[in-house]
């Protein structure tokens, strides 16, 4: 009896967090699905060939729009660099979002 409510207990604790995990996935994958699809819209708008943001989109962050490099000096999809071509009034929060 013991032994069985042990493996009950094991078993839906692994299930639970498989199905954590296929949840995870599936958001993170389509939420930089929906950013990839927005950056091409939007460059095809501006008469912007679609492969040139989506290739530094995905070099630099892939498709990560929360994305912290060089040392938490450069933020967002592209990487927009503190002290670069950043506008200085900008919060980091807006250099994500931009």
């Amino acid at each position: 009896m013991r032994g069985t409510l042990i493996k009950s207990g094991v078993f839906i604790l692994v299930l639970t967090g498989g199905l954590y995990l296929t949840k995870y996935v599936y958001d993170h994958h389509t939420n930089r699905v929906k950013v990839r699809d927005t950056i091409q819209q939007i460059s095809i708008e501006h008469g912007i060939p679609p492969w040139i943001p989506l290739s530094i989109a995905f070099h630099e962050s892939k498709f990560d729009r929360n994305a912290v490099g060089d040392q938490g000096t450069s933020f967002g999809l592209f990487q927009l660099h503190r002290g670069g071509l950043a506008p200085k009034d900008l919060t980091n929060e807006d250099l994500k979002n931009a």
